[in-house]
């Protein structure tokens, strides 16, 4: 009996560091921007690079959003996690 609740507690444990290391999602605050060439606007008016950067700003505000979502989930399954074992 002593045994198994030894390897019992040793898989536990591996099960729970494996998904802190592996199953958390970043902070979109963690994440650095990337850098784009102008090179691809140079041939756009004013009103074509308004409208893409707004489209951009659009789309960069969702995937924040979402991914804020995740990280502030797994960091709550985190904190029930660390609770319950």
């Amino acid at each position: 009996m002593q045994v198994l609740s030894k390897t019992g507690s040793l898989t536990a444990l591996a099960a729970g560091i494996a998904m802190a290391i592996t199953g958390c999602a970043s902070s979109p605050d963690k994440i650095a921007a990337a850098s784009t060439s102008p090179i691809q606007y140079q041939n756009h008016s004013f009103t074509q690079v308004a409208s893409e950067m707004e489209r951009i700003n659009r789309r960069a505000s969702d995937l924040y959003g979402s991914l804020k979502k995740k990280a502030d989930d797994d960091a709550a399954q985190m904190a029930i996690g660390m609770v319950l074992f």
